[in-house]
């Protein structure tokens, strides 16, 4: 040891043990006595034994308050007196066995991204700490590291031999390739927590055990004893009550008990400036000699006295008994595992990519062979071989829709937008005027790339074998449709209608016929600015665009319309009512005793007898349910809700009660050929209270 650093380490424990620096990890005795009383000579050679003392006094009043601290004790927290216990899950780690199967369970499932840049692909992987530590679950309780994932190499989609990856100093992984990869070799290199050593202490066993000592269980505070090195590696501490519940913590406090040397420094200073003051010490000579034969032995007082940390813990409640977990020590494992594409960037055979600078887009394929070099500031796949792009030298939200021509190897620029890539039917897609306005709209088939309905109607529809297109006209308040057939693209109707509704192969119009004066023979009409008559009337079509009914019809169920069982309720304009088939051919049932006919549903119709009551018929005409019914409801599910005189009833077609309901019926389900329905009763209760409502199914059963 150099004569610098023993005078550096007498300074230290001489001069400067307020600043709280008093292990030097040498004693005193051990560093030559010569050597000190030089070194003690040289830096106190200005000093006069006076001034001498005043810088003992300075560092006996720096141990005092080293001594008062030392007793102090700090606490997060104290539960209330009288509280209820408050508990908490037991504390269970998971061994190391079940961690290491979660983490080979979430390295399995990440992917990765290729990111074509020139001639290089660059690989990222969607990996996150965070998702790893919520999936393993331990993130609680230990401050693992960041696993290190290391791509091998790479598995390119034809089967070509694997290529190695390369990793930057940035810490990027790329490979000096532009063909499609289709999966990575990777391994992981991670840390995981050993088995956790735990330690129980109650009142009857409280022998020490891994150093740790009980002191007391005091209601519901422990307080525990220890090394600090323990204290620092303690990684938890469980409380149970009486019950072997374990108590939620509230709080902890600690202090460490390593005043025997201070105290033992605070006598040597005091009895220093004792004999100065007595005059036993006269000289700077005589105070040597005095420091070198009684400075304290760090050494000696950790032997005889190690210092120990004391831990207060508290808890939500009285314990009876402690487990101490300690922090157990990592092991490093590797894994080995593939990744596969997050998603499939490839589009029939392409993808975009960048050139060297990264700043204009290209189509290359599977081969790594540019199909469209790279030219275009933006580009993106919409769907199929359509393509938004936005050229090098246009304004970047100038983007347009292009065609990709596979065969001359070109993107072709198209006289519309696409607002949504949603395919119907597979094939169709609705096409935009405006690139942020959905009010004009045509009609695409993205395999035939024809366009079916030109870029100038409000609304389209695609219903059956048919689309349709529409507009309104605010100014005549009417609203013009074309239908055309999907089979052979055929315009097969168009006209002016209230509403059109397709129903398999059938098209049927409302539409609105208005007078100035009344009609003699029609008496069903709505009056419009107390001036115009308006007439509704209804017409049926078949797949050709043919008229079936030779007039118009007064009323039908457009909603409902034919419905499985393929007859429809209509009235005429001479107010019959009767069934007619998808050819509008009037059915041939007697209905003369009925004054009402409802929709067929599930095979019956609801029909009102000429005394008000209600029954049902079939799909031949017959009464199959009698007319006993207050009010029916459409068949649903095996079931249809009928009213007796003072309930509700859930019946079979062969009229059998399955469901009998005595409060009243608040809400209910009506789907022609429902397969299932609601029905919600309301149980009325005093006032001031709330009323009680309850649901039943189609069979009956209450739900929750």
């Amino acid at each position: 040891m150099s004569k610098k650093t023993k005078m550096s380490i007498f300074k230290f424990k001489a001069l400067f043990l307020a600043l709280g620096i008093l292990c030097s990890g040498s004693a005193l005795a051990d560093i030559e006595r010569a050597e000190m009383a030089a070194e003690f000579q040289q830096q106190f050679k200005d000093h006069s034994l006076s001034q001498i003392k005043t810088l003992l006094q300075q560092q006996l009043d720096e141990l005092e308050k080293l001594q008062r601290f030392s007793s102090i004790r700090f606490s997060t927290g104290k539960p209330a007196e009288g509280s209820e216990p408050e508990y908490v899950a037991q504390f269970d780690p998971l061994p190391a066995d079940v961690s290491n199967v979660k983490y080979q369970d979430y390295f399995n499932s990440i992917g990765f991204v290729q990111n074509i840049v020139g001639k290089v692909s660059y690989l990222q992987t969607n990996f996150r700490k965070y998702d790893l530590d919520q999936k393993v679950g331990n993130e609680d309780f230990f401050d693992s590291e960041t696993p290190k994932i290391k791509f091998d190499r790479v598995h390119i989609f034809n089967n070509s031999p694997t290529l190695p990856v390369t990793e930057t100093e940035d810490g990027e992984f790329n490979v000096d390739s532009v063909q499609r990869i289709s999966a990575i070799d990777a391994t992981a290199t991670y840390s995981l927590p050993g088995q956790v050593k735990r330690f129980y202490f109650n009142h009857e066993s409280n022998a020490s055990q891994n150093d740790i000592a009980l002191m007391a269980i005091n209601g519901s505070e422990v307080t525990l004893a220890m090394p600090r090195e323990v204290y620092d590696n303690i990684l938890r501490v469980e409380a149970m009550d009486k019950q072997g519940k374990a108590l939620r913590s509230a709080g902890s406090s600690s202090y460490s008990n390593d005043v025997y040397y201070i105290d033992q420094l605070h006598d040597f200073f005091s009895q220093a400036i004792e004999q100065v003051d007595n005059g036993k010490i006269n000289t700077k000579d005589q105070l040597l000699t005095f420091f070198l034969d009684n400075f304290p032995s760090e050494e000696a007082a950790r032997k005889t006295h190690p210092p120990k940390t004391i831990a207060s813990y508290q808890f939500s409640g009285e314990a009876i008994a402690v487990t101490v977990f300690i922090k157990p020590e990592n092991k490093e494992y590797q894994y080995t595992f593939s990744l596969k594409p997050l998603e499939d960037r490839y589009t029939d055979g392409l993808t975009t990519g960048t050139d060297s600078s990264g700043k204009k887009y290209g189509l290359i394929d599977e081969q790594g062979v540019w199909i469209i070099a790279p030219q275009y500031k933006r580009l993106d796949v919409r769907l199929g071989d359509y393509y938004s792009a936005v050229k090098a030298n246009e304004d970047y939200n100038s983007e347009q829709i292009y065609l990709l021509n596979r065969a001359e190897k070109r993107l072709e620029r198209q006289p519309f937008h696409m607002m949504s890539t949603e395919i119907e039917q597979d094939k169709f897609v609705i096409i935009n005027k405006d690139p942020s306005n959905n009010f004009i709209k045509g009609l695409l088939n993205i395999h035939t790339h024809q366009i079916l309905l030109p870029l100038k109607y409000q609304g389209i529809s695609l219903d059956g074998p048919f689309y349709i297109g529409s507009n309104y006209d605010d100014k005549t308040d009417t609203r013009s449709y074309v239908v055309y057939r999907q089979s052979d693209n055929k315009l097969i109707l168009s006209g002016v209608f209230d509403d059109v509704v397709v129903d398999g192969d059938n098209i049927i119009t409302r539409y609105s016929e208005r007078t100035t004066k009344p009609k003699a023979d029609e008496d069903y009409y709505s009056l419009e600015n107390d001036k115009v008559y308006r007439y509704i009337n209804y017409d049926i079509y078949d797949a050709e665009g043919t008229k079936l009914n030779p007039s118009p019809y007064k009323e039908l169920s457009i909603d409902s319309a034919f419905g499985k069982d393929g007859l429809m309720a209509v009235t005429d304009k001479k107010s019959q009512q009767y069934y007619i088939d998808r050819q509008a051919k009037k059915v041939d049932f007697d209905l003369s005793r009925y004054s009402q006919i409802y929709p067929f549903s599930n095979g019956l119709a609801a029909v009102n007898g000429d005394g008000g009551k209600y029954g049902y018929i079939n799909t031949q005409g017959q009464l199959v349910i009698p007319l006993i019914y207050k009010s029916a409801n459409y068949f649903q599910g095996g079931t249809a809700l009928v009213e007796v005189e003072d309930q509700y009833q859930l019946i079979t077609p062969d009229n059998k009660v399955v469901a009998t309901f005595a409060n009243s019926l608040r809400t209910y389900t009506s789907r022609k050929d429902g397969q299932k329905a609601d029905y919600t009763f309301v149980i009325y209760q005093p006032e001031g209270m709330d009323d009680i409502y309850e649901t039943y199914d189609h069979k009956g059963v209450l739900i929750p």
